[in-house]
């Protein structure tokens, strides 16, 4: 899937959510989740992240992959590798160009 660059309003938006920022937290060190992997971890109905991560799609933030020879209906979500990075210390960070974020 081709990946676009972010909106940088909805981006603000989108992050803005305690959820959603939690989620490009968790997916800041490279990580692919399923919208089932992050419900459990976010104790949250799988509808509800599933609304979340539509949001960060659409946003630009991330981006919908689908693992090789998995089930169609199975949706992988990923913060594009050209957006992360790591800080001096380490810690990962988010940078879209225009906004950046240090986790």
């Amino acid at each position: 899937m081709a990946v676009h660059p972010p909106d940088t309003v909805k981006l603000l938006k989108a992050a803005a959510d305690p959820t959603r920022y939690k989620a490009l937290k968790e997916m800041a060190g490279g990580e692919s989740f399923s919208v089932v992997s992050l419900a459990w971890i976010f104790r949250v109905h799988q509808d509800t992240m599933g609304k979340h991560l539509k949001v960060l799609l659409e946003a630009g933030a991330v981006a919908r992959i689908q693992p090789p020879g998995a089930d169609r209906r199975l949706q992988i979500y990923e913060v594009p590798e050209r957006y992360r990075r790591n800080g001096e210390d380490g810690r990962p960070m988010i940078d879209y160009g225009t906004c950046l974020l240090r986790f």
